[in-house]
């Protein structure tokens, strides 16, 4: 009797440590998996894609990948991630007029600046290539406008767009 009750404390301890170890090894796993998949670029990657689509989707005056504010609605701080762009704002314009903008960037950054037809969303542009300088555009039809921008950089670029007219209303 004696000897039974021992195989059974044998065999009841051998349980609790093969169950404890198989939990262990399946918690392991589990948090090699998730980590693996946390730090997957393609992922990371596609979430990037991601956020610029619906940033462009949504036409949003907050940039998913960086930011504007502006206190008088001409002279705008903007702040963008390396490669991102976005367009913003909306301006009635007309054909022949000429609209001048002064750009000055914190970075030596190559920056595009430009306008975007609301209708046929074709981009009319100049590149500053120190990320200081002025962007002249002389509209080639009536219509509405919005702003352009795009950082061409790898690195963040954070630069003042000062316009020649203060946008109304909101940056949407």
């Amino acid at each position: 009797m004696l000897n039974s009750s021992i195989t059974y404390a044998k065999k009841k301890k051998a349980f609790f440590i093969v169950f404890n170890i198989a939990l262990f090894t399946i918690i392991i796993i589990g948090l090699v998996v998730a980590v693996s998949k946390f730090n997957d670029p393609e992922r990371v990657s596609s979430s990037i894609d991601n956020s610029k689509e619906k940033a462009t989707e949504d036409q949003s005056s907050i940039i998913k990948l960086g930011g504007i504010d502006t206190s008088d609605g001409k002279d705008l701080l903007i702040w963008l991630i390396g490669g991102s762009s976005n367009n913003f704002g909306k301006r009635d314009l007309v054909k022949g007029e000429t609209i001048t903008w002064t750009v000055a960037c914190e970075q030596e950054r190559e920056l595009k600046i430009g306008i975007m037809s609301v209708s046929t969303k074709k981009i009319y542009s100049e590149i500053v290539n120190d990320g200081t300088g002025t962007v002249t555009f002389t509209i080639p039809e009536d219509g509405d406008y919005r702003i352009y921008v795009e950082n061409n950089s790898l690195d963040d670029a954070h630069f003042h767009l000062i316009l020649d007219e203060k946008l109304e209303g909101a940056i949407v």
